[in-house]
């Protein structure tokens, strides 16, 4: 079942890369960064993460239409490129970030894995009073984390009402 979910990956490898490619013409870029995120719901929907994909699949929909909303308001021309030497420093930068994160990435995965499934899974009836594990984790165990969450998100709706709550397109 790994070749199911390797060609979305190697999409969405593909898309990031023209989308770094021509990030000077910005709406092509922004439909690549589109693309990309729209294989990662996809790789979501394959391993059997509904709720991971419908999430990422909204939150990738509302990023285009704002972005896409943000480059109305850019001006066409792009600036100048930065000189040779800025180039090399930005990209020894980035080469050294990457080479960390993957470090890290592959210390994390390479460790014995020691799961906290059976607590919840032993604690779910007897401390939650429900069968369904996953519910009572978001409402009973964590339920001030996703209080928070809800906040979060909250918050962020008026801020966004707010922000526009004044706003008129020009014609």
């Amino acid at each position: 079942s790994g070749v199911n979910w390797m060609r979305p990956n190697l999409v969405a490898i593909a898309a990031a890369i023209a989308a770094t490619v021509t990030y000077r013409q910005r709406f092509t870029a922004l439909i690549f960064v589109g693309v990309t995120g729209l294989m990662v719901s996809l790789v979501f929907v394959l391993l059997s993460a509904p709720d991971l994909a419908l999430t990422q699949l909204l939150v990738e929909v509302v990023t285009v239409v704002l972005m896409m909303v943000v480059l109305h308001f850019l001006p066409q021309s792009a600036p100048a490129e930065p000189s040779p030497w800025r180039k090399w420093r930005d990209a020894a930068i980035a080469a050294a970030a990457g080479l960390g994160i993957t470090g890290i990435v592959y210390a994390v995965l390479t460790r014995p894995l020691s799961s906290i499934s059976p607590f919840y899974l032993a604690r779910a009836l007897p401390e939650g009073g429900g069968t369904n594990a996953v519910n009572v984790i978001i409402v009973d165990f964590r339920g001030f984390d996703t209080l928070g969450e809800i906040a979060v998100l909250g918050i962020a709706a008026l801020v966004v009402f707010a922000l526009l709550a004044g706003f008129r397109a020009p014609a």
